[in-house]
């Protein structure tokens, strides 16, 4: 291994370039990158899916966006983001001085230090709180602002504080490998190597996580974009189904952060250089690596050759000696000392200064004057180039959230003046919006439009309109609660204090998710069975509000 021959140039980089080179590293190492984030990522989404599959809602509907499934899952990933990137971390270290490192070592590497991983990337960063947050979330409550909204919120900004000052955690941890405790005062630990490391680049970091915060929200809307237009083409079925927000919304977002994982790495490459010279340093081991190899062969080459350097080294100092004592005088030869007389040269004072040679030690540089005002300009330009960036991103997410709220307000608009004509009252209003499917025009009457269905041999919309009818009584008579995001299962647990309600309901939905979900023809005996449950439906209701 040649400490000066590495696979990614070892020199300072600007955030830009960094970002630049991210691509190309991730393009050379596409497959074993991907493999050892996968190594990372799988088990994560495996818990993941455990953890918040449930508030996804039953509709597959691609106006029906299930924000809180996608509020949780996006704070999880970013979460455990440096958890997952281990192992493309551990590969990216050996591939800086070996060609393609061998995933079996970088897994062995990792196992290694598996209790500091723990320790930093798993209970300091925030991902266990995460994990017990959501375990002790109630699956059949309603939405909990303080649960599913202020919690996560105060764990995000914690991640953040940590990330935007504190970056490379994970590199110290993986790479330089220091321990969690010290024996001694002397011995460099995980908190004392990570002060050293962010400490006097603290302002830089925090620009450069930023900037790439805002990549990666550009990015992942991009390829989850992607995403749903080729699925739409391929499949001409443009809905945003459970299997896009369940497999595709995880992978876009994990694909990001594989590519951060590689800027994070060069970033803490960039932060070496800056703050202890490594680039010398490899190149000083380097070359005292070579000196050695050297200085063993010409050792050997010496215990052969010593007897005969030495007499010809003596005839040709007499030769040398005769022949300085026979020719002309020379200013720096003393023949009488047979040595050599020191020589004064004065050079021309104008010679010096035109020159600007680094070993005339009293030249004046005619540009210092100068110097103070080109790093000032140089600063300043800095500057300006950071606040254009930011102030780019900043226009981006402006202009994201006006579109969002045109498009909400567009929406909002829309349902009140479709409400007057449909003949609606607010509250029922409400009660049709919170069910956990879309009905495109719903009637004023859906038990009188279902009967209408009915006879009119469309089963299919008559189920539709029947379940409906079902859920909207049960609501007005409080024995559950619409809400938007809750499913269909949800609401049968909701009448276990009812077991006469619950049968009828359930053969209800089993019919009305055949027609609705699987696309079936609904048969006649199917529908009449649960059209005749309607007079036991209308007695157990009555019974219940009669005291």
């Amino acid at each position: 291994m040649q400490l000066d021959r590495t696979r990614i140039v070892v020199r300072q980089r600007g955030v830009l370039d960094t970002l630049d080179l991210a691509l190309h590293v991730l393009r050379v190492y596409l497959a074993p990158l991907m493999i050892a984030m996968a190594l990372g990522a799988l088990p994560l989404m495996l818990i993941n899916h455990l953890l918040i599959a449930w508030m996804l809602p039953d509709a597959d509907n691609l106006l029906d966006i299930p924000a809180r499934y996608l509020w949780h899952m996006t704070i999880l990933i970013f979460l455990q983001a440096p958890l997952a990137s281990v192992f493309a971390t551990t590969y990216l270290g050996q591939a800086v001085f070996h060609d393609r490192p061998r995933l079996t070592e970088v897994v062995w590497e990792v196992m290694k230090l598996a209790p500091r991983i723990l320790w930093s990337l798993v209970l300091i960063r925030g991902v266990g709180a995460a994990w017990l947050l959501l375990l002790s979330a109630d699956r059949y409550g309603e939405f909990d602002s303080f649960v599913d909204m202020f919690l996560p919120l105060v764990l995000v900004t914690w991640a953040i504080g940590l990330r935007s000052f504190r970056p490379f955690i994970g590199e110290i941890i993986l790479l330089e490998q220091n321990p969690l405790v010290g024996r001694d005062a002397k011995t460099i630990t995980v908190g004392r190597r990570n002060r050293m490391l962010h400490g006097p680049a603290s302002g830089d970091l925090f620009l450069r996580w930023w900037t790439s915060a805002g990549t990666a929200i550009l990015l992942t809307g991009t390829v989850y974009g992607t995403m749903l237009f080729l699925v739409g083409v391929l499949t001409n079925d443009w809905r945003q189904g459970r299997g896009m927000l369940l497999v595709a919304y995880p992978a876009a977002i994990w694909t990001v952060a594989t590519y951060l994982t590689v800027f994070r790495f060069l970033t803490y490459l960039d932060a070496r250089i800056r703050q202890e010279g490594w680039e010398v340093e490899l190149r000083v081991r380097a070359e005292a690596s070579r000196l050695v190899a050297w200085l063993v062969v010409a050792a050997a080459v010496m215990c052969w050759t010593t007897d005969a350097i030495a007499q010809e080294s003596t005839e040709a100092i007499e030769a040398g000696r005769r022949a300085l004592s026979a020719g002309p005088s020379y200013p720096w030869y003393d023949k009488q000392e047979d040595g050599l007389r020191p020589v004064h040269v004065q050079p021309a004072r104008e010679s010096a200064l035109n020159r600007g040679s680094r070993w005339q030690a009293a030249t004046e540089d005619p540009q210092r004057e100068s110097s103070g005002w080109t790093s000032v300009l140089n600063a300043l330009a800095q500057g300006l180039r950071w606040l254009g960036l930011i102030g780019l991103i900043a226009l981006l997410v402006v202009l994201t959230v006006l579109m969002a709220r045109a498009f909400l307000m567009r929406e909002e608009q829309g349902s009140d003046d479709q409400q007057p004509a449909r003949g609606l009252s607010p509250l029922e209003a409400d009660r049709i919006d919170n069910l956990p499917f879309s009905i495109a025009q719903p009637p004023t009457d859906l038990l009188a439009e279902a009967q209408r269905c009915y006879q009119q041999g469309d089963l299919n919309q008559a189920m539709i309109y029947l379940f409906s009818y079902q859920l909207l009584a049960l609501d007005r008579h409080d024995l559950i609660r619409l809400t938007r995001g809750k499913t269909n299962r949800q609401y049968l647990a909701e009448l276990a204090a009812q077991p006469g309600l619950q049968q009828l309901l359930r053969l209800s939905m089993v019919a009305f998710e055949e027609v609705f979900f699987g696309k079936h023809r609904l048969t006649l005996e199917r529908f009449e069975g649960c059209w005749q449950n309607l007079d036991t439906f209308h007695e157990d209701l009555q019974r219940l509000v009669t005291p």
